[in-house]
């Protein structure tokens, strides 16, 4: 299974703050993982951060 990892860590706010890679590095603040095998298309998986993004607006902080 093929995965592409994003993360960024708490209070960066540029592009080249941001990391990707193929392997998860456990050590950031926030971490998105993407399993390619899924063939989305790019805006497919926007559309799924979007709503993530929504929902985690809409919920209780800190969850539960």
């Amino acid at each position: 299974m093929a995965n592409r990892y994003y993360g960024i860590d708490r209070g960066k706010q540029g592009d080249g703050d941001v990391t990707e890679g193929s392997s998860s590095t456990a050590t950031l603040d926030v971490e998105v993982r993407i399993d390619l095998a899924a063939s989305m298309d790019k805006s497919e998986v926007l559309m799924a951060l979007d709503n993530l993004k929504r929902y985690i607006a809409q919920d209780t902080w800190p969850p539960a």
